[in-house]
């Protein structure tokens, strides 16, 4: 009897691993693949969407092609969302924390639009289900931009969630929904802000933004509210900024010691964008690694060249997700390796090495978001 599979994610790691294995077996069939941006020919109908893949192929087993593990204790992953943030870090005993959801395309400010797939249902899921979670300690929402909240719904109907962690409560119909959804599902809703800390299995976490009562109303969402993370295991640290800007970056620096501050690891704040990351947030942060979350062709024309210059500057060895698929970054306090869904490039890539492959000059014009 044979039995039918289709393969979600066509990387490195579907050609190289995962396929040659299932042709090995005489009674399982590849019938189908899910990828939202499919390059190279394959033996096989390729969707953009899994929803419309189980609708139309209806295999008997669904399997995402992701990378080995590693041994490694502690692991952060920047999932490849396009162009938006989901990160997930997992500590060394096994407690979860899922950093926001991704989200479609949401237009621009007066010409808003809610097109594409969902990050939450067609990305993050099924790499948490591919990984064996059925439940997450903790979800968190840096802040209520459609690029990070717009796939946490999906989240939060698909596993069992212990609590909900957000910043600035702000006048906004998509977290106001997020948050009826939580209540309905049981989910505690907590507000983090700057000085509040926790501690998991020896990973030290402290927030550093925002500043602000969670009873205070904000009425829009704005990249300044984002919620900031910084975590440590042994020697090594990882920085978090979510989508904070030059403004917040200042703040944090005047309020924290240098030793808050220093990060071997750094999440480059706003998808790259050229008001975060300023020279003096760099300078103090002193990354080894810099992780840029954003999407192929994205209309913003993220990273910035000129992000890119000041990364080149520092001496910051550069992971993309746009070309390097979801980044993981794996450490036992002391080591710290890199892995990506497609083949990492040796000790990373330099500014240099990215700005012949910049975004199409017709992109660099647009107003960034």
């Amino acid at each position: 009897m044979t039995h039918t599979i289709a393969v979600v994610g066509l990387g490195a790691a579907a050609r190289q691993i995962h396929l040659p294995a299932y042709r090995k077996l005489p009674n399982l069939q590849v019938v189908a693949g899910v990828d939202d941006r499919p390059t190279g020919t394959w033996p096989f109908p390729v969707f953009t969407s899994t929803e419309e893949m189980l609708d139309r192929m209806k295999p008997e087993i669904v399997a995402v092609a992701t990378p080995p593990a590693s041994h490694f204790e502690m692991t952060r992953m920047a999932l490849d969302v396009g162009q938006g943030d989901s990160l997930f870090v997992v500590s060394p005993h096994g407690r979860t924390l899922l950093i926001d959801g991704g989200g479609a395309f949401g237009g621009f400010p007066g010409h808003e639009e809610h097109n594409g797939p969902d990050p939450g249902e067609d990305a993050v899921s099924p790499y948490l289900w591919s990984r064996g979670f059925q439940k997450l300690d903790t979800v968190a929402l840096t802040h209520a931009h459609q690029d990070h909240i717009g796939g946490l719904t999906a989240i939060l109907e698909n596993f069992r969630v212990g609590s909900l962690w957000i910043g600035r409560e702000v006048s906004s119909a998509a977290l106001s929904n997020l948050e009826q959804l939580a209540h309905e599902r049981k989910i505690p809703v907590v507000h983090e802000i700057r000085g509040r800390a926790f501690s998991w299995d020896g990973v030290e976490a402290q927030f550093l933004w925002p500043e602000v009562s969670p009873e205070e109303i904000a009425p829009s969402a704005k990249n300044n509210d984002s919620l900031v993370l910084r975590l440590q295991y042994g020697d090594r640290s990882v920085m978090l900024p979510g989508d904070a800007e030059k403004q917040t970056e200042r703040e944090i620096l005047a309020e924290n010691s240098e030793a808050i501050i220093r990060a071997d690891v750094l999440k480059i704040g706003h998808h790259g964008s050229k008001n975060s990351t300023m020279p003096e947030f760099l300078s103090a942060v002193q990354p080894r690694i810099g992780i840029i979350s954003s999407g192929e062709g994205n209309p913003y024309g993220h990273p910035s060249p000129e992000l890119l210059e000041r990364l080149e500057k520092a001496g910051v060895r550069i992971y993309r997700t746009d070309f390097d698929g979801a980044v993981h970054v794996l450490t036992d306090g002391t080591r710290l390796k890199i892995s990506c869904f497609v083949a990492c490039p040796e000790a990373g890539r330099t500014a240099s090495s990215v700005q012949s492959t910049e975004q199409p000059k017709q992109l660099q014009h647009k107003k960034e978001k």
